[in-house]
């Protein structure tokens, strides 16, 4: 069928079990009847100008697909080149040339995607075991630790986000949470007073700055899974 046509009510008015289009979900046998008009639809009900409402709604979604499927795309490739160039921290601190679009939905200051990040090195480690993914992963979180502020709150967030997907039965490894947590634990608290002034990232709006979003997303992972990044 070369155009949209679907069986129409009142003007500007649709029922959607009556919608015929060639491409949507309501099509029936007959496109030319509908129950409205079980003989045969006029002309002008047979040549209304527009998409189907129906029609629309699947392309949307489709288009939604489309986005996620590039932005993981885009997350591979980044992490990839990561991996290639020695320069996982970049990745994980939301370096320029290795940030992972945020969703629209996230606040504009989010510096990279860290819940598709540690999706993407977890499917990565499943497709490619061999270049030990986890391994790298692992070692630059630990490095990371004995860095600055900003290091320390990346840490804290791929952390939560890792430790999240392994609850949920989404990882396909697990970090080594008796290395890591203890280290990362003693960090955070001695380094409380200057993450409480960093008002940046997620701490902008927050009277305590970034140590108050460690502890909303801490609050959340022990109500979740009992760990806590804070308390040893």
């Amino acid at each position: 069928m070369s155009e949209t046509r679907w069986a129409k009510l009142d003007v500007g008015k649709f029922n959607i079990k009556e919608m015929q289009c060639d491409k949507c979900i309501h099509q029936l046998p007959n496109p030319m009847v509908c129950n409205e008009y079980p003989e045969r639809k006029p002309p002008n009900v047979l040549k209304c100008e527009g998409e189907c409402p129906g029609h629309r709604l699947k392309m949307l979604f489709r288009r939604q697909i489309n986005i996620k499927n590039k932005k993981m795309r885009i997350a591979e490739q980044m992490l990839l080149k990561a991996i290639d160039n020695n320069e996982m921290e970049k990745l994980l601190i939301g370096n320029e040339e290795y940030k992972v679009p945020v969703p629209p939905m996230e606040p504009i200051y989010t510096p990279t995607d860290w819940i598709q990040i540690t999706r993407e090195i977890s499917l990565l480690h499943e497709k490619k075991p061999e270049l030990k993914v986890n391994v790298i992963y692992e070692n630059t979180l630990l490095n990371m630790i004995n860095e600055n502020t900003l290091s320390l709150y990346a840490v804290a967030n791929t952390i939560f986000n890792q430790l999240m997907d392994e609850n949920k039965g989404k990882a396909s490894f697990a970090i080594n949470k008796d290395k890591l947590l203890p280290l990362l634990t003693n960090k955070l608290q001695k380094n409380k007073h200057r993450l409480e002034n960093e008002f940046v990232w997620m701490g902008m709006g927050r009277a305590d700055g970034l140590w108050g979003a460690i502890d909303a997303i801490n609050c959340e992972l022990n109500k979740k899974t009992g760990i806590s990044m804070l308390c040893l």
